[in-house]
């Protein structure tokens, strides 16, 4: 199961769908910084441990804060949501 697990989200489809649509693009940054890293490091060969670190870790920290933010955009909207909504996944 992968997703956005907090407790907001796991209490009604519609919650977790709330959620998850208004996280996507977050969560597709990440993923486009990690193949602009990738390429990156496929293109401009770095040398020296120095420079792949740089790469590595900047990546890491950029991707780690898209990821933690929309996480916490994801449950705020999640806790949101009233019971009895209508909506859900389609």
């Amino acid at each position: 199961m992968v997703g956005l697990r907090t407790p907001q989200t796991l209490r009604s489809d519609t919650a977790s769908y709330a959620a998850h649509e208004a996280t996507a693009g977050l969560v597709a940054a990440a993923g486009v910084v990690q193949i602009l890293a990738g390429t990156a490091m496929l293109v401009l060969r770095p040398r020296g441990d120095g420079a792949i670190a740089a790469i590595v870790l900047g990546t890491a920290a950029v991707t780690v804060g898209l990821v933690l933010t929309a996480g916490i955009r994801g449950d705020r909207i999640a806790a949101a949501v009233k019971e009895g909504e209508p909506g859900g996944c389609p």
